[in-house]
């Protein structure tokens, strides 16, 4: 169920490669240059297959929820409630267990706008950038149950999730939950070369090899798309991953990176903490006027007074540790970080 739309013999021999990450839906590989394009490349995949009219989704709804779509912005719309909420999942170890419910807003949606004039729902199945957000439990098991009652396709962003974050090949596979369309880039290549790539069901893949003798299966491409550096990077890389047991290793450092950062919970700075697989953040009270200055500050000093790297988002302490780290250099580095929380007001 494999196969290549953008290809050299690098790529060509990268897909292949891949056979071994079962993911239960028959993906087929879109290799394009890096994590951007491959979700621009996934929302191009939905409008092309509107445009040759071949799609014939679970309940023949796509093609037409997507032609409307384009012709009525407002019918693209967003799922209204957050999953974060301190007041209810605040310090949760792993999956919050509130909020499961929230995701019955995409079927207030449906309802309110045709769910056939919907085209995809994504997501990432933890949020990364936006502050490390484990999805409640059951919450991507109830988005695949709505989008397979109105035939809306699932879309998984797993740029940051897949390659072992999770310690697993991807996410999907961690949570149970298969998507139609998995975007993915970062750990293909160790996030050295720029690389992305778009995973889809046999069905979509078969949409677009039957249509018109004369139309191009898949008008879609990059300029470094399928590049065999690129490929050449990602055979090294899975390579690694496989000699190493990188991704076996990240899943025995989740408990130990787990108690670490949870040692903070009571810390005079800290209204949050919360993580899932090797993805962790410490959420610090902003202050007063200023919100984000004690997150750029702690950020600040760990690079400077520390020799640390601690990505903020405002005053979000976002955390996403090497895949091959050890524990003894996690201990350090959150004892580093603890000097600087103590230090700042």
């Amino acid at each position: 169920g494999y196969a290549v739309f953008l290809m050299t013999d690098k790529a060509v021999t990268y897909v292949e490669d891949t056979k071994g990450w079962e993911l239960g839906v028959g993906p087929t590989v879109v290799v394009v240059d890096e994590g951007i394009a491959a979700r621009v490349a996934a929302v191009d995949d939905k409008v092309e297959l509107t445009r040759h009219g071949r799609l014939q989704p679970r309940k023949g709804d796509l093609q037409a929820g997507v032609a409307q779509r384009s012709r009525e912005p407002e019918a693209v719309v967003p799922i209204s409630r957050h999953t974060l909420d301190l007041e209810h999942n605040a310090f949760s170890r792993g999956l919050p267990q509130w909020g499961a419910h929230l995701a019955d807003d995409l079927e207030r949606l449906c309802g309110l706008h045709d769910g056939s004039n919907i085209a995809a729902v994504i997501v990432e199945p933890v949020a990364g950038s936006t502050g490390v957000l484990p999805p409640p439990v059951g919450y991507l098991e109830r988005l695949r149950e709505i989008c397979d009652k109105h035939g809306i396709l699932l879309i998984f962003d797993e740029v940051i999730a897949a390659f072992g974050r999770l310690a697993r090949p991807f996410g999907a596979q961690r949570f149970g939950v298969a998507p139609d369309i998995i975007t993915c880039a970062k750990g293909l290549t160790n996030g050295v070369i720029p690389m992305g790539a778009v995973l889809v069901r046999d069905s979509i893949y078969d949409a677009f090899m039957h249509g018109p003798e004369h139309m191009i299966e898949l008008l879609h491409g990059y300029t470094y798309s399928g590049h065999p550096v690129a490929a050449a990077a990602g055979l090294a890389t899975m390579n690694v991953y496989e000699d190493e047991g990188t991704f076996e290793h990240a899943g025995a450092l989740e408990q130990h990176f787990e108690d670490l950062l949870h040692s903070f919970a009571d810390h005079k700075h800290v209204i949050d903490v919360r993580n899932f697989g090797l993805m962790g953040a410490i959420e610090l009270a902003p202050r007063d006027g200023a919100p984000g200055a004690r997150g750029g500050e702690a950020h600040k000093k760990c690079f400077w007074d520390e020799n640390i790297v601690i990505r903020n988002g405002m005053d979000i302490l976002q955390f996403s540790p090497f895949l091959n780290s050890n524990p003894d250099e996690m201990q350090q580095s959150f004892e580093a970080l603890r000097r600087v929380l103590d230090t700042i007001e």
